[in-house]
Formats: C-alpha cells, sequence, structure tokens
C-alpha cells in the first residue's frame, strides 16, 4: 500500500489556501492602513491642540510655521525646508490656520498621495474637517477618510 496524498488532496489543500488567503488579504491590508492613519490622528491632535494655544495666546494671530507652535510633540519624522513635517507615510503642511495631510505612498522613485486631509481652525467652532480621496473607486480609503471626520476635537 503507498503511503502519501493523492494529486486530487493536494489540489483541494491549495484551493483552500487560495481562497483563505484571497478573503484575508484584503482585510489585512485595510487593518494596515488604519494602523498607518492612527499616526496621522495623533499628530493631528498635537498639532490642533498647539494651533488651539496659539490662537489663545495670540487671536488676531495666524499660525503659518511648524516653528511657530514649537511647544508640540510629533513623531516619527522631520521637519523639512518648505514648512512642513514629513513621516515614512504622511507629509503635514501648516498654512493659514489650517494643516494639512497628505497620505504619501512611495514606491521606488515613485510618490503618489493617496488623500489629503484638511483641518480648518475657526475660532468659534473648533476645526473643519475635510478628508478628500485621490480616487473615487477606492472605498476603503473612503472609510479612512470617514475615521478622520469623526474626529472631531474640542474647543476650549
Amino acid at each position: 500500500m503507498n503511503k502519501g496524498f493523492t494529486l486530487v488532496e493536494l489540489l483541494v489543500v491549495v484551493l483552500i489556501i487560495g481562497v483563505l488567503s484571497a478573503i484575508a488579504l484584503p482585510q489585512y491590508l485595510e487593518s494596515v492602513e488604519r494602523a498607518r492613519s492612527s499616526e496621522a490622528m495623533v499628530n493631528a491632535k498635537a498639532v490642533m491642540d498647539a494651533i488651539q494655544r496659539y490662537k489663545q495666546m495670540y487671536p488676531s494671530g495666524t499660525v503659518g510655521r511648524f516653528s511657530q507652535i514649537a511647544d508640540m510633540q510629533m513623531t516619527g519624522g522631520s521637519v523639512s525646508a518648505s514648512n512642513g513635517y514629513v513621516t515614512d507615510n504622511f507629509r503635514y503642511t501648516l498654512g493659514g490656520d489650517a494643516l494639512t495631510i497628505e497620505r504619501i505612498n512611495r514606491k521606488g522613485t515613485t510618490t503618489t498621495i493617496l488623500y489629503t486631509v484638511v483641518y480648518t481652525y475657526d475660532p468659534d467652532r473648533g476645526f473643519k474637517i475635510e478628508c478628500n480621496p485621490t480616487s473615487d473607486d477606492d472605498d476603503d480609503i473612503k472609510r479612512i477618510c470617514q475615521s478622520y471626520i469623526n474626529l472631531r476635537p474640542t474647543v476650549e
């Protein structure tokens, strides 16, 4: 009697593994993107708090540079020459009491923007949040954008 698996049994196992991978991979990729977006949310909260403190000290002043709100703590990157803060996944830019966050995707020498989040400060209502995906076809990015919009900081 021969011991071992038949070709049909091996093909069934490979088919099952393929189906499970096809189901699990999109969920895994979405989880990874959500984890990356949490970096931006933490840094956005730090910037928004710093802008609020700045506006309390200088009500008529405009925050246009990160050096004006130097008391904040951002993680995972460095200040760039173009008045921005850059991490592996995001580019943060200040201008006119607004924080712009671009989700960047680097592949080799090519950098693409997946979505842009803009937090605009309003002294009466807090921050207005807009998220604009660069592609209308990507439902995962739309869900990520909705999670940014649900992050509503309070005005003190």
